[in-house]
């Protein structure tokens, strides 16, 4: 039975006005800080997939200035997966509508079988062997016989890294946002016909499949997220430049040493608490 996999993105569509610090996310210095981390570490994991047989469909808003388009064209030569899809301001809250329809029209004449979609923030990354790894879960599922439910594949583990500190740890997320489903051809959702990630749990006629694998996915914390969260616990770890390499195929600068790191990563907690009962 056939395979099909898809990353799906939302970059600029005009859903949020503002990121966590209240500052206006629809400006110039939003979208080039937007474009330089999707370049810096999205683009990468995504290029360096040992699983090349995926399509990846990206949501960009109609009115993104012109200087934008020629970086999506080079981006769209550089990487063969990627397709680029503009939606009207009006018609960016259907985001879920159109990306169903763009897989759809894309397995429109294709052999039925199963197909995954993997939710992938425009600041985010995937490991190099994400891909792969769907790909052995659905051919894994379809030796079983356990193919009649759509199901979400959530890997718990994976990374943060803080770009205002250079400092990056392992993280355990049971609610991320990494996740992907994977459901026959003739019924296609998306992972994003169901809501929120986090609501995960009360959906029904679903089924979850959590995976312990390490170095899943990989967080980027800076300063115009919209929303994020500091994932510690006692088994957290700061983590160098090299392992982010090997699991994401992303160049990127670390702190040396653990105490400084640590300490940050502390003192993000600490304030990222008192933020949430408003005392500061």
């Amino acid at each position: 039975m056939k395979i099909y996999k898809y990353i799906l993105t939302r970059f600029n569509l005009k859903l949020w006005q503002t990121d966590k610090n209240s500052r206006d996310t629809q400006t110039d210095e939003w979208l080039e800080q937007r474009f330089r981390l999707f370049e810096q570490f999205t683009l990468p994991s995504v290029l360096n997939q040992t699983d090349k047989k995926f399509r990846w469909i990206v949501l960009f808003s109609s009115d993104t200035p012109t200087k934008y388009k020629c970086r999506i064209e080079e981006i769209r030569s550089r990487c063969q997966q990627f397709r680029a899809i503009g939606v009207a301001p009006e018609q960016s809250t259907n985001f879920s509508q159109i990306f169903r329809e763009v897989v759809e029209s894309d397995l429109d004449g294709m052999p039925e079988g199963m197909v995954s979609t993997t939710y992938l923030d425009n600041d985010d990354a995937l490991s190099a062997n994400y891909m792969k790894s769907i790909g052995d879960i659905v051919a894994d599922l379809q030796k079983k016989g356990d193919t009649a439910k759509p199901t979400f594949i959530n890997f718990i583990y994976g990374c943060q890294y803080f770009t205002e500190y250079k400092t990056a740890s392992t993280a355990c997320y049971k609610r991320n946002h990494f996740i992907s489903l994977i459901e026959p051809t003739n019924s296609v959702k998306t992972v994003f016909g169901y809501g929120s990630h986090y609501y995960l749990k009360k959906q029904s006629g679903v089924k979850e499949i959590r995976i312990t694998k390490r170095d899943m996915w990989l967080e980027v914390i800076h300063s115009t997220n919209v929303i994020n969260d500091v994932r510690t616990s006692l088994h957290t770890r700061i983590i160098d430049s090299n392992r982010l390499y090997q699991a994401f195929g992303i160049k990127t600068e670390t702190l040396k040493g653990t105490i400084k790191p640590a300490l940050y990563i502390i003192a993000m907690k600490v304030k990222q608490k008192l933020k949430l009962f408003g005392l500061k």
